[in-house]
């Protein structure tokens, strides 16, 4: 965390955002493929609908762009959608 400012009061800090929602849309049947759970990479997040998070009161938040998206994604076979992201 840091650097802080108390004149600006403002600070800077990376952290892992990790989120959990549901998408009916997107069950499956673990007795047909087997599986209860798939992990994927940032190319199926790109493709699902995310929440739109945001922080309150937050003055300049931004993920940082780097080559590929360090983001990783975790399908349930009920619609659970596992997210995390740095």
């Amino acid at each position: 965390m840091g650097p802080f400012s108390e004149k600006l009061e403002e600070y800077g800090m990376q952290l892992y955002m990790r989120q959990v929602w549901y998408d009916s849309r997107l069950k499956f049947n673990k007795t047909d493929l087997g599986r209860e759970e798939f992990s994927m990479n940032w190319m199926f997040a790109a493709r699902i609908w995310k929440p739109d998070t945001f922080f309150i009161n937050g003055k300049k938040s931004y993920a940082h762009a780097i080559t590929a998206p360090n983001m990783f994604v975790r399908l349930q076979h009920d619609g659970q959608i596992y997210m995390s992201m740095r």
